[in-house]
């Protein structure tokens, strides 16, 4: 906290980061929203399995679009057991 501000929390993929939204801000945008489903359609939904970026994933989470082009799951590595938040790779 500075200055009587709070600190945004902010996530980090790859180079880019991102403020995270507080449940308090808008929701997703219709487009953010209508692209959720179509990826949960894909199979891209809590309790599936996929392999993505030459790993084996248990997804946790459904799809989180953090903006347009950014969505985002919490997933579970098969292999090591470690919980992490990956980008779906979309485009």
């Amino acid at each position: 906290m500075r200055d009587g501000h709070h600190r945004r929390p902010v996530l980090e993929v790859g180079n880019i980061l991102f403020t995270v939204r507080s449940q308090t801000e808008a929701p997703m945008t219709n487009q953010q929203a209508h692209l959720c489903e179509r990826l949960q359609r894909l199979g891209f939904t809590a309790g599936t399995q996929m392999k993505l970026f030459g790993e084996v994933l248990d997804f946790l989470s459904d799809p989180i679009a953090l903006a347009n082009d950014v969505v985002l799951l919490d997933a579970k590595e098969r292999k090591s057991g470690q919980t992490r938040r990956v980008r779906v790779p979309y485009q």
